[in-house]
């Protein structure tokens, strides 16, 4: 089928058959609305017709109630003779009396001319219509023209075409709607199908352009506007005869819709070439143009970019301040004034352009640092669209963040090789400390002579378990910190956690000449942590309290609500200055005791810190003077 529709005689066939349902759809879409806009739903047949040839008729009446009154001869007669003419008519005189008639006596009147006859000053007959009906009317001077219509219309004039044409429309008043809409669906299924073979031929799938397609479109569309003037002519010339004019309009409504489906068909074709633009005049004169001054903007735009920056600007500002001069001097020129206006509004719209263009970027820019700055190391500034300056600082700023998010990474790869390194060295060690720690311990369990026996064990086992203890806390911190420790998350009783620590540690306290305060709320309190972890934090923060406090004074732990957090509230009193940072506190082997009397390794509030915040907890220390406060907030679990 698809090969078949693309055959010349066929693509002929259906093209005439296009320009001739275009032509029906046109002439009946035009019919319908004059059928419409003519009354022939709201009446009958013969008011249309006595409507359609009432002026006909009141000139026909007009010359020959002239000839009756004024006895001049124009063959009145002849022309209006029973054998040429389906018009019968009586003329009366204002007393009543039959002037003149082709009238046998057979049919009855339709319509009534009244005409005022009378000699004007310069003793000239003058006949002027005083109105037209149904009804006969009399008076001084008045004469009646008394017509109708021979039924049957035998004889073939122009009353008989009227009578037929009214026939055929008020026939087809309803059937013109089907005719409509059955010619425009015919014709669009061929006007469809006519763009779709165009260019095409049988078992190719390859566009074919004949030799018409290959001449600019900009010119065939110029020579089928200069085709449209001749027809344009005609229809001016015929416009008095009713018969030419049809004719002509005719002949031009064809000839439009030819050169307007051979036109649809060129445009459907160049589009399947990509070339309707490309091949035309006005498109390869704009190409040369814009090739033109192309390359005399990007030359100046080469040697622009290739001065510095402070150049550059001292080029604008000179630039602005000419066209502000030369803008000054038209506007005080008379003849120059609007020049100088639309200078001036043409400056502001560029200056505006570019002024938009350069914060739309800016901010680009800002933004792209504002998330480095806020550690986003894997944002990309969009560097589309942007140009000289803006898109270098862009890529500078990708550069940045490539730069540090590989740092970042080594950093990262650093730490990870710092904490296996860590565990493999504890595991390593724990093995011969273990023998230690078991031979340390059966030594001073073996009774012996020397004095100093028992002394010398103790020491030893005891600095045995401390370096198993700062072994023990390096692997923790190490996991923690690389996020290889487990944490199983599950609710917890927050009162419940902080009054075992309260008892385990009161005891502890006392010993050390400590008083532990300790403040819990009636309502419950829930929190997702890992029982063992935070009762690791809980142990680290009382055993620095014990530790360091100053002895005589208060420890105090207290639980609160605090919005949607439980907090937790550590506070002592510490027995040495502490003239170090909250942040400093936190870091690994670092001691609030700076002269290391005491025991302990310094991991301590780092290892509390971490396991927090695996917990999805927050810790946070607060030094005032002597007085040390560590706060934990854990989300509330309802």
């Amino acid at each position: 089928m698809k090969n078949f529709i693309r055959r010349l005689l066929v693509k002929i066939i259906c093209f005439i058959l296009c320009v001739f349902f275009l032509c029906a759809t046109v002439v009946s879409a035009l019919g319908a609305v004059f059928i419409a806009l003519e009354g022939f739903y709201t009446r009958t047949e013969n008011e249309l017709l006595w409507d359609a040839i009432h002026r006909d008729v009141s000139i026909d009446a007009n010359v020959i109630t002239f000839s009756a009154a004024s006895g001049k001869d124009y063959h009145v007669d002849e022309i209006f003779a029973k054998d040429k003419t389906n018009l019968r008519y009586a003329v009366f005189d204002d007393a009543g009396n039959l002037k003149m008639s082709n009238f046998d006596g057979n049919g009855s009147w339709d319509y009534y001319f009244s005409f005022e006859i009378y000699k004007d000053k310069f003793n000239n007959w003058n006949v002027n219509l005083v109105r037209s009906g149904d009804t006969m009317i009399s008076g001084k001077n008045i004469w009646t023209f008394a017509v109708y219509l021979e039924e049957g219309f035998p004889v073939d004039d122009e009353y008989s075409f009227y009578a037929d044409f009214v026939s055929v429309l008020y026939s087809l008043r309803y059937w013109i709607f089907a005719i409509a809409l059955g010619s425009l669906a015919l014709f669009l299924t061929l006007f469809i199908t006519l763009l779709c073979a165009s260019g095409r031929r049988p078992d190719s799938e390859e566009v074919h352009a004949g030799y018409l397609n290959k001449i600019p479109f900009d010119i065939i569309l110029v020579g089928a506007c200069a085709l449209a003037i001749p027809f344009l002519v005609l229809l001016d010339e015929t416009d008095r005869d009713e018969i030419a004019f049809a004719i002509s309009a005719t002949v031009s409504s064809v000839a439009a819709a030819i050169i307007s489906i051979g036109l649809s068909m060129s445009i459907a074709t160049r589009i399947k070439q990509h070339s309707l633009l490309k091949n035309t005049v006005v498109w390869r004169i704009c190409k040369l143009v814009w090739k033109f001054f192309k390359f005399i903007a990007v030359e100046i735009v080469r040697i622009f970019r290739a001065l510095p920056m402070i150049w550059r600007s001292v080029v604008l500002l000179t630039t602005n301040a000419i066209l502000d001069f030369m803008i000054v001097l038209m506007l005080a020129d008379d003849g120059l004034e609007e020049l100088g206006i639309l200078l001036f509004f043409v400056k502001m719209a560029v200056i505006f352009g570019l002024g938009i263009y350069a914060a739309m970027f800016m901010r680009r820019l800002q933004k792209g640092a504002q998330a480095l700055a806020d550690g986003n190391l894997s944002y990309q500034t969009d560097t589309k669209a942007m140009y000289w300056d803006f898109k270098k600082h862009g890529e500078n700023l990708n550069r940045i963040s490539e730069g540090m998010s590989a740092a970042v990474e080594k950093r990262l790869q650093s730490e990870r090789m710092k904490a296996e390194l860590i565990t493999n060295v504890s595991h390593d060690i724990k093995t011969p400390l273990t023998s230690i720690i078991n031979y340390s311990s059966l030594i001073s369990d073996e009774k012996c002579d020397c004095e100093k026996h028992s002394e010398y064990s103790e020491v030893l086992v005891r600095k045995s378990e401390h370096l198993k203890r700062l072994l023990d806390d390096l692997v923790e911190i190490s996991k923690a910190q690389s996020g290889n420790l487990d944490v199983e998350l599950t609710p917890c009783d927050a009162n419940v956690l902080l009054t075992q620590a309260s008892g385990e540690y009161i005891q502890k306290c006392e010993n050390a000449g400590l008083e532990l305060v300790t403040a819990i709320p009636e309502g419950r309190i829930s929190i997702m942590a890992d029982g063992r972890r935070i009762w690791r934090v809980f142990e680290n923060l009382l055993n620095n309290a014990v530790k360091y406090s100053l002895s005589g004074s208060r420890v105090y732990i207290s639980l609160s609500r605090y919005g949607d957090f439980a907090r937790f509230t550590f506070r002592n009193t510490s027995k040495t200055m502490l003239n170090i940072t909250p942040d400093e506190l936190a870091e690994r082997f670092v001691r609030g005791d700076s002269s290391r009397s005491t025991e302990g390794n310094g991991l301590g509030l780092s290892i509390a810190k971490s396991l927090t915040e695996l917990q999805n907890g927050k810790m946070d220390i607060e030094i005032d003077g002597d007085l040390f406060k560590v706060t934990l907030l854990f989300p509330i679990v309802e």
